[in-house]
């Protein structure tokens, strides 16, 4: 046995040789180089879009100027000077069906304006002009079915002047707009697919304040042939306003980085002489 140790020695060296040799060149026509990171086909990846979007999937080809991820059950190529970043997504189980899919994190800023038409109710005892709004908010798109969204908007709603006329007297009232300035919290529930018009509907709740502008009140008083008149003046005031409201959205591209965004809200305020109305907003999203 002795005179064979020499072969039996080669021979367990050259299938280690081998065995390493081959593995490595199977690892390797599996690796890639993106940006300076190592890629691995069948992992999946975070990836940070200029858009500012997050795109989460599973790498499934490399091209000499793309490379292809599946998500949302779809192949998508991605061009790689549309990537900003890209890193390994870790998770203790791939085989999560949300991952399959590919969830899609994503965030955008919203800015618009719009017309508002008030109706009366019984918590308002005026009536009011139509007026406008303005909004500017933050949406977190969580999957391609729900989002929600946070709001800045404010609503300025000029009241029609009030005449009243009785046998004795006339009175004529102006002023007594609505300012108010609220936050809403929306819950999204529709379609967020990046790549199509997207639509949907928004329930939610908010809460702020209305700064009533100054009322003036003129007065004429007839009797027994004279004529009287008097002025009264009510200055403004800050009060407390809770809100609820439901509403539709649709919005498509514009640019590769802007899309806009067209948006019919009903609002029912919660505050004393305050309007609920209707309100038809467009903007963009960035």
């Amino acid at each position: 046995m002795g005179q064979y140790k020499g072969f039996y020695f080669f021979f367990i060296a050259f299938c280690a040789f081998t065995y390493t040799g081959l593995s490595a060149q199977q690892d390797t026509s599996k690796r890639y180089i993106i940006f300076s990171d190592t890629v691995y086909i069948g992992k999946f990846y975070s990836i940070q879009l200029s858009d500012k979007s997050e795109d989460i999937g599973k790498l499934v080809g490399v091209n000499k100027s793309s490379f292809l991820m599946l998500m949302d059950g779809e192949i998508t190529e991605i061009d790689f000077s549309e990537v900003i970043r890209i890193s390994e997504y870790t998770t203790t189980d791939y085989s999560k069906p949300e991952l399959e899919k590919g969830v899609k994190a994503r965030h955008h800023t919203f800015l618009g304006a719009g017309i508002t038409l008030p109706y009366k109710t019984e918590n308002s005892h005026h009536e009011f002009n139509a007026g406008f709004n303005l909004m500017a908010g933050f949406q977190v798109v969580f999957n391609r079915n729900f989002g929600m969204r946070g709001d800045f908007d404010f609503v300025h709603h000029p009241r029609k002047d009030d005449t009243e006329k009785a046998p004795y007297y006339t009175s004529i009232t102006t002023g007594g707009s609505v300012n108010a300035l609220t936050f809403r919290f929306n819950f999204l529930f529709g379609n967020f697919i990046k790549e199509e018009a997207n639509y949907f509907f928004s329930i939610g709740a908010g809460a702020g304040f209305n700064k009533r502008g100054e009322i003036n009140s003129h007065f004429i008083n007839y009797y027994n042939g004279d004529t009287t008149t008097y002025d009264n003046k009510s200055s403004g005031e800050a009060l407390f306003l809770i809100l609820g409201f439901i509403g539709a959205s649709v919005n498509f591209d514009i640019s590769p980085k802007i899309r806009a965004f067209i948006e019919p809200q009903i609002n029912f305020w919660a505050g004393d002489d305050v309007p609920n109305f209707l309100s038809l907003k467009a903007g963009i999203i960035l």
